[in-house]
């Protein structure tokens, strides 16, 4: 059985904090080899990745890709802001915004798990099928 790369990343967490002393960089070189051997080295990226999000947690940051429709005002890249850290309390914000010609007006966020749709699009929607 393989391990899976969320495995493989937990793993790498418990050793890196008992290891310490300065040895990382080997210990890292050295699982870097150890993967090649066993013919895992495809799931590096994803294993770093995972590290970076297992980070992410516990600083308290999140990335949230905020769907717009244009290129904000530094006003407006405030409020959606504000927004996003009412929506995601106890979080440090980063927002990552994405234009998307689709969207007419208002914005998507939206994280690995969540999905808040405050687009007119959607809006008009939710308008149509209760007036239905």
């Amino acid at each position: 059985m393989r391990p899976t790369v969320s495995q493989y990343a937990t793993a790498l967490t418990a050793l890196f904090a008992e290891e310490g002393g300065g040895k990382e960089i080997l210990f890292a070189k050295n699982i870097v080899a150890w993967l090649k051997r066993r013919g895992e080295d495809k799931k590096l990226p994803a294993i770093v990745a995972y590290l970076e999000k297992l980070a992410a947690v516990k600083a308290g940051t999140l990335t949230v890709k905020a769907t717009v429709a244009r290129t904000l005002s530094e006003e407006s890249k405030q409020h959606l802001t504000e927004k996003a850290q009412a929506l995601f309390p106890g979080k440090q914000i980063t927002l990552h915004y994405v234009i998307d010609e689709h969207v007419i007006g208002g914005a998507k966020l939206s994280t690995e798990e969540t999905l808040y749709d405050g687009t007119l699009a959607n809006e008009l929607a939710a308008l149509k099928k209760f007036i239905q």
